[in-house]
């Protein structure tokens, strides 16, 4: 398939020379890649696959098609959102707790989680998420990196946040859905100056903006949205780590939110005995 794609695009480009010129790379690197059936470097088959405009398809270029075609999309998200320094000081909302770590010292967040920027929006409101904020400033820090997020353009289908948010949990995903609730308001006066992804039905107070926010944090449907933000909202800070970490269902995760904490710790170390 690599060959194929390779002699499509010597098609086009016409000659062996004409190509090396346009990768900048010399002729006997084209021939080599043609003849001796070398792999073609990744950014090179990129090169190739914008300079044909599309013409030869990537996954006829590289076998690394689909982590290329992953690298563009994030790419284009953080042309729309880099993560720049601000000062903690400068955030606002950080009287939130979060309810995933009401104990949380910071002790107990990987490397990885803590190094993911935090979500501001324009007004540098907190949107998600307090407990790396918390634990960046227990470390002493007195700067973090934050992506900040237009939510109205995120509303009008303008910009997606799907690339961005990908390694977020399930809780703070949920964040992002409020934000987005909080952004659009009520079904009462259907915004004016706002041109929505899709174009719902009339529906009852709130459940319209419930389905754009689930849409837009991630969810595969409202349902499954409600069942996290029940969660969220009422649940123990165990029950929530246990959603984010997969060890629960959303179902079962939000029928135990509405139990007394009490109940709920119970419940959970009952399963932990039961599943390890």
């Amino acid at each position: 398939m690599r060959q194929t794609g390779l002699t499509r695009a010597l098609q086009y480009f016409r000659s062996q020379k004409d190509m090396a010129k346009a990768l900048g790379v010399s002729q006997q690197t084209i021939n080599h890649w043609l003849n001796r059936d070398e792999k073609i470097p990744a950014l090179r088959a990129m090169q190739l696959f914008v300079h044909t405009r599309g013409a030869i398809p990537l996954q006829e270029l590289t076998t690394e098609s689909g982590l290329l075609h992953k690298l563009l999309e994030q790419a284009h998200v953080y042309l729309n959102f880099p993560a720049v320094s601000m000062p903690i000081e400068a955030i606002r909302g950080q009287d939130f707790v979060c309810p995933k770590y009401k104990e949380e010292d910071g002790s107990r967040l990987d490397d990885a989680r803590l190094s993911l920027p935090l979500l501001v929006d324009t007004n540098k409101l907190l949107i998600a998420c307090t407990c790396r904020l918390q634990a960046n400033r227990l470390l002493g820090l007195k700067t973090v990196f934050v992506n900040t997020i237009n939510l109205r353009e995120v509303i009008q289908g303008k910009l997606s946040l799907a690339s961005l948010i990908d390694a977020f949990p399930i809780s703070e995903r949920v964040m992002i859905g409020l934000a987005i609730e909080r952004e659009l308001g009520s079904r009462q006066g259907k915004r004016k100056d706002l041109q929505l992804l899709d174009n719902y039905p009339e529906v009852s107070k709130g459940e319209w903006s419930r389905k754009i926010a689930s849409k837009i944090a991630g969810f595969n449907s409202d349902f499954s949205y409600r069942q996290a933000k029940q969660v969220v909202q009422h649940g123990s800070s165990q029950l929530i780590q246990c959603m984010d970490k997969k060890l629960l269902s959303l179902y079962k995760a939000s029928h135990m939110a509405h139990l007394p904490e009490k109940e709920q710790h119970t419940l959970l170390n009952t399963f932990y005995k039961k599943t390890h």
